[in-house]
């Protein structure tokens, strides 16, 4: 009896080892195959992305999932969609120019006084001058009547004694419309901005040259048409960086 107990006590305990060992074999084979496996998936999603410069367009993601080339006639027209966003990009810098220097400004008060003034000086004083079919003297003195030139001297005046932190948080419902458009003018650009960014970390040629043509062409394109509405050009602060 204490023979055969002492047996079966020997084959439980050899048992139990045997199975303690093939589970251990069998979770470092696991983890040595989870291992093997996810470098090889990171090698792979590494090597889907190209870190230089490359004329393969084949199924590469252009900003979305969904756009991307599987021949050459797909590959121009993403081309074409780059090219023209990257030219609506300069144009959207022209747009801002022309809203500070040809509305905003040229709107206020302080801007059509000190430009009649100008052109009436220019002249010596001469009542001659047309404006909008009136002559400058009767105009000079309809801003006088409606109390134009009043206003613009007390702007001036309380504006000079102003600290510009004061300056800056004195808010009318003009400014804060022009604050305004200038927002939505600054979301567009820095959207398409980052739209092309992404264009080009693909690597891929014909999509880098597709961005660097259409900001040239519309760089050239909306400085001379500001120097044509006697504007100041844009210059290339609102490039991408």
């Amino acid at each position: 009896m204490m023979g055969s107990g002492a047996t079966s006590t020997v084959v439980i305990s050899s048992a139990t080892s045997t199975a303690m060992s093939m589970a251990s074999s069998t979770s470092s084979t696991a983890m040595d195959m989870t291992s093997s496996s996810s470098p090889s998936s990171s090698s792979s999603s590494m090597s889907s992305m190209a870190m230089y410069l490359t004329t393969n367009y084949q199924n590469v993601p252009v900003v979305f999932k969904t756009l991307y080339a599987t021949n050459k006639s797909t590959c121009f027209a993403i081309f074409v969609i780059l090219f023209f966003s990257a030219f609506a990009f300069r144009g959207i810098s022209f747009l801002s120019s022309y809203i500070e220097q040809k509305i905003f400004r040229e709107g206020s008060v302080s801007h059509i006084v000190s430009q009649i003034e100008k052109d009436f000086e220019k002249k010596g004083g001469s009542g001659g001058i047309q404006l909008e079919g009136s002559s400058l003297a009767s105009s000079i003195d309809d801003l006088e009547i409606s109390g134009l030139r009043k206003h613009r001297s007390n702007t001036i005046d309380s504006d000079k004694y102003r600290s510009p932190l004061s300056q800056f948080f004195h808010f009318t419902p003009q400014s804060i419309y022009q604050d305004f458009i200038r927002l939505i003018i600054t979301f567009v650009q820095v959207l398409i901005a980052y739209g092309l960014m992404l264009s080009v970390m693909t690597c891929v040629i014909p999509y880098l040259f597709a961005v660097i043509l259409g900001v040239s062409f519309g760089q050239v394109f909306f400085d001379r048409l500001s120097v044509c509405m006697d504007m100041i050009p844009a210059g290339m602060e609102g490039s991408l960086h």
